[in-house]
């Protein structure tokens, strides 16, 4: 695998990453215990572009002084391990990706269906998801914050997280259990990857990135 090439940071979110964003439903999120205890998470998500920070906090600024990428939001139960862990260790890692992750049949393996026994629609799912891994997936680095309960701040983004999640059977995801919190994780930077190895690199580097300025 090549060594990741690094792009330099604009103020805005690479292209392919704020596409994958704006049109992915879910994404892994990854926490760590103070003891460095690993722990990932399929969660739902709200990306909010920095346009639509809430305008009373000065966000973010992990990666420019003046403009920055934006945040992402999502609901935490109460009892999760995921929520503990960002109590101790507020540094997380987002995956999100925009292929279809089954993997494609081989003609040697035992188990592999005759390609010409497939119905036309089996067949046309099979293509389809071939040719999405011409798609990428993106790794984005950011730091957690828990929102205070009842703040102007949760409020504003209680409404946006409603508003980008009203599909059926979303109710979940806006509403929680008795007790979730909400949680804007402020990206700092990240890696763009592709099915073929290459790796391109967003942001300050991971030992350079501070939150708030901080």
């Amino acid at each position: 695998m090549a060594p990741p090439t690094q792009r330099v940071y604009e103020g805005q979110l690479p292209p392919e990453v704020l596409s994958c964003l704006n049109n992915t439903r879910f994404l892994h999120l990854a926490t760590c215990t103070s003891t460095l205890r690993p722990h990932i998470a399929l969660m739902n998500y709200t990306y909010i572009p920095p346009t639509k920070t809430f305008t009373g906090t000065a966000l973010p600024t992990a990666v420019s002084s003046t403009s920055g990428p934006g945040v992402i939001i999502m609901l935490l139960s109460p009892t999760t391990k995921k929520l503990q862990n960002i109590k101790s260790n507020p540094h997380v890692s987002l995956l999100v990706h925009d292929w279809v992750s089954q993997r494609p049949p081989t003609a040697s393996g035992p188990s592999s269906p005759d390609t010409n026994s497939l119905s036309p629609l089996a067949q046309f799912l099979q293509n389809m998801n071939s040719s999405e891994l011409q798609s990428y997936s993106h790794t984005v680095r950011g730091y957690a914050r828990i929102l205070e309960s009842g703040s102007n701040e949760e409020e504003y983004y209680k409404d946006v997280h409603k508003e980008a999640n009203k599909f059926e059977g979303a109710k979940c995801y806006v509403e929680g259990e008795e007790g979730s919190v909400f949680v804007v994780v402020e990206l700092e930077g990240g890696k763009i990857a592709d099915w073929k190895g290459s790796v391109e690199d967003w942001g300050l580097p991971e030992e350079e990135a501070t939150v708030n300025g901080l």
